[in-house]
């Protein structure tokens, strides 16, 4: 966890632009700030309130917009199952909207507590709270907490739905399960791998840990293309009218959500680039030895 007390001693001696590359982030218009000299005047923090809220927002519409993306696919596939007669039509309906359901709820939840965490590393030089290490802590704690919590409802509202494929008992069907579990298995693995980088790279804003963020990026885009498109394969080979129909709605959905993922991202760094660089503290990673809630109570010799 971060050094608090080192944090503090060191506010003011070291421009935080000089330790950090930020050239793989554009800030959207909100690298015009600059960190105030003393007495600085109230636009300059409405300015810093301004940016930073933009970019807060916009990451919540890319959160929104991935809810959205799966209710609408959802909802084509419901129609021609519904269309066709069959009787497992209310189950898919059904499993559908928890994943829906859940990705809002919990997608909002992870956001809300990213952006406490990140606050808390890097509050606005606009504000006279100075925070101890362990709120700090805590926020941080909150913020993996919540990035667990939206793998695991994640991972169950899809297995749910492949138990709705696995009824039929066809060879089609089991193969579309299996793709769906490992969907839901990778998306598991990658809430909880996010989490684990977005904090490597805040305690150390270095390439390394940026490249961190990118490579379980790929990993995630990597395990849900590939099951999609495996899935729209037994789509475009079936036999029935309904199968063939699946296959142009699951392709768009495979594009679709690789595509918000990658704006998800951009928009975390972007969030990330434009703390880091606005505050007048220039922190460095501690050891989570130092954390006053893992110390013991008493020493023993």
């Amino acid at each position: 966890m971060v050094n608090y007390e080192q944090n503090q001693s060191d506010r003011g001696e070291n421009p935080a632009a000089d330790a950090w590359d930020m050239s793989d982030v554009q800030f959207n218009g909100s690298d015009t700030f600059k960190i105030p000299e003393q007495g600085y005047d109230s636009r300059d923090a409405h300015e810093y309130e301004k940016g930073e809220r933009a970019l807060m927002e916009e990451l919540f519409r890319i959160s929104e917009r991935r809810a959205g993306i799966l209710s609408g696919t959802g909802e084509e596939f419901i129609d021609l199952v519904k269309k066709s007669g069959n009787p497992e039509a209310r189950s898919l309906e059904t499993s559908v909207d928890d994943i829906v359901g859940g990705k809002k709820a919990t997608g909002k939840a992870t956001l809300e507590s990213f952006f406490g965490y990140i606050d808390a590393m890097y509050p606005s030089p606009y504000t006279k709270e100075d925070l101890t290490k362990n709120q700090v802590a805590a926020a941080e704690d909150k913020f993996r907490n919540m990035s667990y919590r939206e793998s695991s409802n994640t991972a169950d509202t899809i297995e749910n739905l492949a138990e709705v494929f696995t009824r039929d008992g066809s060879d089609n069907d089991l193969y579309i399960a299996n793709n769906l579990k490992h969907i839901g298995t990778g998306s598991y693995n990658y809430h909880k791998e996010l989490a684990r980088t977005i904090i490597a790279y805040a305690e150390d804003p270095s390439k390394e840990n940026r490249a961190s963020i990118n490579s379980v990026q790929a990993e995630h885009e990597k395990t849900l293309s590939n099951s999609l498109f495996e899935i729209a394969e037994v789509f475009n080979n079936s036999r029935t009218e309904v199968g063939k129909k699946m296959f142009d709605p699951t392709i768009t959905l495979m594009t679709n959500l690789a595509v918000n993922d990658e704006d998800y991202i951009e928009g975390i760094m972007n969030y990330m680039k434009f703390k880091i660089g606005s505050t007048d503290i220039n922190y460095s990673p501690d050891s989570e030895k130092e954390r006053d809630d893992l110390k013991p109570d008493v020493f023993l010799s």
